[in-house]
């Protein structure tokens, strides 16, 4: 049977802790987010998986200034049109929680595992690549999910986990379409992280 995505384009936006005041209103959407810490010396970080719903992502990051281990965040939600529900987003939060805790080179703050609702497999299928670049787009922050002599993170659980079982054809074109949605997160966080480096500047002077 074939299946049809009806999520086309998954969001992510990076936050720096000192700028998250300014993250954009338009991002008080349902969604998930990540909370880093800072790498140590081995390349070990920490991390905390929430999820966001009615009260949307801006909001709840803000809320979580409280917490004081993490540095910068990642968000995810929803683009074209399209808003997480409650359900998406708890399945999304609980892949992405399985995924970290597989992780050799991270260390979950999250007491329990987030409980995740069941979906259908259309639902589920069409939610996959909301994590497929994920791994990359960690790397690229400098968080990397096992030690240079492990497994490469290109190939990580929270991949593995995730990726559902498509006939050779089907997983050709998602491989393409992989590689697109990499190419334009790393744009993207070029873009976040020049808008940082102004903020800082026009912050210090």
């Amino acid at each position: 049977m074939k299946i049809q995505p009806k999520h086309k384009v998954a969001g992510m936006l990076v936050v720096d802790r000192d700028y998250a005041i300014r993250t954009p209103e338009d991002w008080n959407v349902p969604g998930v987010y990540l909370l880093m810490d800072r790498p140590d010396a081995e390349g070990r970080w920490g991390a905390y998986v929430g999820k966001a719903t009615t009260s949307g992502l801006r909001k709840r990051v803000l809320e979580q200034l409280e917490r004081g281990h993490w540095y910068r965040a990642l968000l995810i939600r929803s683009e074209g049109g399209h808003q997480l529900h409650s359900g998406e987003a708890a399945w999304l939060e609980g892949k992405l929680y399985d995924g970290l805790a597989d992780a050799a080179q991270v260390d979950l703050h999250n007491r329990n595992r987030p409980r995740d609702l069941t979906l259908s497999d259309e639902d589920e299928t069409s939610l996959v690549e909301y994590l497929q670049a994920v791994p990359w787009t960690l790397r690229l922050l400098g968080h990397t999910l096992h030690p240079s002599s492990s497994v490469a993170d290109g190939g990580t659980p929270l991949l593995e986990m995730i990726e559902p079982e498509l006939e050779k054809d089907t997983a050709q074109a998602e491989a393409r379409e992989l590689r697109e949605a990499n190419a334009a997160a790393k744009l993207k966080l070029a873009e976040v992280q020049a808008r940082i480096e102004r903020a800082r500047a026009k912050a210090a002077e």
